[in-house]
């Protein structure tokens, strides 16, 4: 089985991991390989703040709530809708 065919196995209809404990770092490094997408340490603060969004709301942030957030937990440079 190739490594698109494993992470389409992980995930639902939307894409979304099925189960959020089969989460680890060489996972989402797999996610980024399929969408030729090396990350850099810029995108690991943003996907383990978004990790601890959904531990603590059980949700995707909407986009308004996500630039509240990061600008809450990394600063008003980070936070803002405007790059």
């Amino acid at each position: 089985m190739g490594t698109t065919q494993a992470l389409d196995d992980l995930c639902d209809d939307n894409g979304f991991l099925i189960d959020c404990n089969e989460w680890t770092t060489a996972l989402g490094h797999e996610f980024a390989r399929a969408e030729n997408i090396v990350l850099t340490e810029h995108h690991w603060e943003i996907i383990t703040l978004l990790r601890n969004f959904y531990a603590d709301f059980g949700d995707s942030p909407a986009n308004r709530a996500l630039v509240n957030y990061v600008k809450t937990h990394l600063g008003a440079d980070k936070g803002n809708s405007h790059t």
